[in-house]
């Protein structure tokens, strides 16, 4: 279903927040459902860093629910996006931004 919204439209739909701020990768991410991570994270690897309303990102959502399939999709995804950011930034401290919750609490916490 996914791969049948034109490419122009994608990201606003992918986009959609529902009344908690979820996006339909949140929804993906916080039930495990790796296929449907894959493709929508794949075609728009930004929707790994939106936040919902808790400011949880889907990659923290995966790790939240104990889905380490989908965290590992994400997390690969997000890494090759971050590639050459991080040749840009080396000697700086990782980002771990997408693990956290905007008021910084993580996963452990």
């Amino acid at each position: 279903m996914v791969k049948c919204i034109p490419a122009e439209d994608s990201l606003n739909v992918l986009s959609m927040k529902n009344e908690k701020g979820n996006t339909s990768l949140h929804l993906a991410a916080a039930v495990g459902w790796l296929t449907i991570c894959e493709c929508i994270a794949s075609r728009h690897l930004e929707l790994i860093s939106t936040r919902n309303s808790k400011g949880e990102t889907p990659l923290f959502l995966t790790a939240y629910h104990g889905k380490l399939d989908a965290f590992l999709c994400l997390h690969h995804l997000y890494n090759q996006k971050t590639v050459q950011e991080t040749e840009k930034n080396k000697g700086q401290e990782p980002d771990d931004s997408l693990c956290r919750r905007e008021d910084r609490n993580t996963i452990l916490n």
